[in-house]
Parts: C-alpha cells; sequence; structure tokens
C-alpha cells in the first residue's frame, strides 16, 4: 500500500514538473507579456507624439506648458532624457521667450501660430545621436517661415543645445513637414512634406553638419506611411487618397516595385510595419467609413511571400487620426508579440497584445485606461505612454 502511494507521488511530481515545463515553454513561446513599473509622470499638459531615438534613452514629445496656450494649441517640442541614476531630465527645446525677442526664429514668430516637431535622428557608430528639429512660424499675415535644426547626444547623455542649420538649395521645392521616418538602424531619415509635388515624393535626408535632402522615388499618389526592416534590406510604403490606395517595396530604397495586395476590403490604409525579427511579416492598420464610425480598425497581419493574411485583429483606432506620429500598434523589438489598442465594452481603451508563436492575445495587464498612444523603445526596456487626460498624461515604464 504505501508502496502504491510512493509510486502515485512520484508520478503526480512527474506530472507537475511536465506541466510546469510546457507552462514555461508556452510562456517564453509568446514572450512572456512583461510588467511595467511606472518610472516617470510629466508634469506638462496635453503630451503628443512622443517618439523615441534609436540610443533608447532619449526621447522627443509636444506638450502644452499652460492653460493659456490652450486656445491656440501652441505646442512645446520637448526632450527628455533618462538618466538611471539621476532620473529623467526635461529640456524645452525652443526655449525662447516674446519679451526677449532673442533666438533662431524672427520676432514675426511670436506674433502668430509655430509648430515644433523632431524630423527624425541618427545614432553614429560612437554612440552618439543627431536628431533634426522642425520649427514653422506663421505671422499676422500667414506667411510661413521654416527652419531645420541639429541637436546633438553625447555618449555621456549630454544634450547640446541647436543652432539653425543649413538646409541646402534643394529644400526650396518642399514645404510643410509631413511623415517622417527613421530607419532602425540606417544613418539615414526618410521625409515627406505636405506641398505638393511634397506630398507624393519620398525624401532622404542624412547629416554632416547640415541637413543634405535628395529626392529618392515620386509616386502617383500622395505617401501615407513608410515601414523599413530591421536590417534596411526590405522598404515598404503605402500611398493613396481617398479609397484608392497602391502598396510599394524596394530593397534598395531607389526602384519600388508595385505590390499586387488585397484592397478591395477596405478604403483606408494606414501605419504600416515590418515586424522585426521576421522581414516576411507585414502588418498595417485597415479601415471603412463604417468602422470609422465605430471608432474601430482592422489590425491585418500579412505574409509577404504568398500575400495571405496571417492573422486579422479588430483594434481601436479614432475616428480622425489628426496627429502624424500617432502610435496604434508596434511590434516588440526582439519577440513576434504585436502590441495594438483595443477598447472593451466599457469603453477602456487598453494596451493588448497578440503572439504569432502561439496565436493568443489578450490584456497586457497595464493599468491604463484611456490611452491616446504608446511606443517601446527600440532595445525594449521602456515603454512611453500618452493618455487622453489634458494634463500629467506622459507616463514612462520600465519593462521587466
Amino acid at each position: 500500500m504505501c508502496h502504491h502511494k510512493n509510486v502515485c507521488l512520484i508520478g503526480v511530481k512527474c506530472l507537475a514538473t511536465v506541466l510546469l515545463g510546457i507552462i514555461l515553454n508556452d510562456n517564453l513561446a509568446i514572450g512572456q507579456v512583461p510588467k511595467f513599473t511606472l518610472l516617470y509622470q510629466g508634469e506638462l499638459n496635453e503630451y503628443q507624439s512622443a517618439i523615441w531615438f534609436p540610443n533608447s534613452t532619449s526621447f522627443s514629445v509636444q506638450a502644452l506648458e499652460n492653460k493659456s496656450q490652450q486656445q491656440d494649441k501652441l505646442t512645446n517640442l520637448y526632450v527628455y532624457n533618462i538618466k538611471p541614476d539621476e532620473g529623467i531630465e526635461e529640456i524645452k527645446v525652443f526655449d525662447i521667450g516674446p519679451i526677449k525677442k532673442r533666438g533662431p526664429v524672427k520676432n514675426s514668430a511670436y506674433l502668430g501660430k509655430y509648430e515644433e516637431r523632431v524630423a527624425g535622428s541618427i545614432l553614429w557608430n560612437n554612440g552618439g545621436v543627431d536628431f533634426f528639429c522642425y520649427r514653422a512660424n506663421w505671422d499676422r499675415t500667414n506667411s510661413l517661415e521654416e527652419n531645420f535644426y541639429t541637436f546633438g547626444i553625447s555618449e555621456a547623455g549630454t544634450i547640446n543645445i541647436p543652432k539653425p542649420i543649413g538646409i541646402g538649395e534643394k529644400y526650396q521645392q518642399y514645404s510643410g513637414l509631413a511623415q517622417v521616418y527613421c530607419p532602425p538602424s540606417a544613418q539615414f531619415v526618410l521625409l515627406t512634406f505636405r506641398n505638393k509635388p511634397g506630398r507624393n515624393i519620398l525624401v532622404k535626408g542624412t547629416s554632416d553638419y547640415y541637413l543634405d535632402l535628395s529626392a529618392i522615388h515620386e509616386f502617383n499618389l500622395p505617401i501615407q506611411t513608410i515601414s523599413v526592416s530591421n536590417d534596411n534590406s526590405v522598404t515598404i510604403i503605402i500611398t493613396g487618397k481617398e479609397t484608392e490606395y497602391q502598396f510599394w517595396e524596394s530593397d534598395d530604397n531607389q526602384t519600388f516595385t508595385h505590390l499586387d495586395m488585397p484592397t478591395d476590403e477596405f478604403t483606408i490604409y494606414t501605419e504600416a510595419q515590418i515586424c522585426p525579427s521576421n522581414s516576411s511579416i507585414f502588418s498595417y492598420l485597415a479601415s471603412n467609413y463604417d468602422l470609422r464610425t465605430k471608432e474601430r480598425g482592422v489590425l491585418c497581419i500579412l505574409n509577404l511571400d504568398n500575400k495571405e493574411y496571417v492573422k486579422k485583429l479588430v483594434v481601436f483606432r479614432h475616428y480622425q487620426i489628426d496627429k502624424l506620429e500617432q502610435s496604434y500598434h508596434q511590434w516588440d523589438p526582439h519577440t513576434n508579440i504585436l502590441y495594438y489598442l483595443f477598447q472593451d465594452q466599457d469603453e477602456n481603451i487598453e494596451l493588448w497584445y497578440w503572439s504569432m508563436d502561439t496565436n493568443v492575445s489578450g490584456h497586457t495587464g497595464l493599468i491604463e485606461d484611456d490611452i491616446a498612444g504608446f511606443s517601446f523603445s527600440p532595445d525594449g526596456k521602456y515603454l512611453l505612454v500618452t493618455t487622453n487626460d489634458h494634463s500629467h498624461n506622459l507616463r514612462v515604464y520600465t519593462i521587466n
């Protein structure tokens, strides 16, 4: 009898060990959804368009300083630098006051509206980062003045305040910065502009103490979204307007081939991304009028080799996407996990995940229920979240 009990106990222990191994392996297979710990909460108002720099310890964001700017929505550009032993450093990029009337822009800039944005960043081999800033000013006569500036962040994390840079004669044909895309490991940025023909032209920007712009390719429809694989071997661009959209692919950023993609199911296509761990997997956000009215979209995951869908996920998207850096989905930098925004029955907007390895999806456990946008750092160690609150709506989380 005792021998029988011992055999049973050994069997139970063996079964428990096997089950535990299966659970652990399954968790590893899905990348084991991380635990998030709040590191920092911003103290300004209406943060938006948060963008990581390639060093994974610095990011930019637009924000309102006080309620007096609320009426005109005149956001300022800020750069934050994470210092593990000292906290987070905050720098207002264009810290120019209207009373002193000094700085890199004309005094007329203070009489009207302005726009401040990051126009891309480049990580150099020595660990330093150059990033470009764009500032447009409209005076009372509605005339436009545009300037580019360059910053530097040293390997030690020191931020050098900008000076105006030369942008060359080629810039004269472009106006109004639109799309900005920084390839993961390339020493150049890809840009588009709002004017005509700037909306249809893919522009390459490189840095050597000034911003050198060169036109790469002109499409027959406006560029909507740009994506480049981690090894820079594949570039995919979606062009289109109204109900006409086209997909394009290139392996050299010079010659683009039309992709025969399914475009009869939806009427709006945006936010393209190539999976970091598999350049054959491509995701994009699709929608139509009925979905938009419900603030919904369909996240399409497609295999580029056979042009077949791997998965379709119903996700949250705003009725009108009015921010160029809006982010509704992002691949994990190191695993086959795709993160996206989902709105539940109580209208909570939460961060969810889908694992390509196991086809499992669910809530990440992040305690945020009104998310406006999110962004994982390139090294996967930090998460930026902006919420729909009007103040203090920026969070930085560490990922364990």
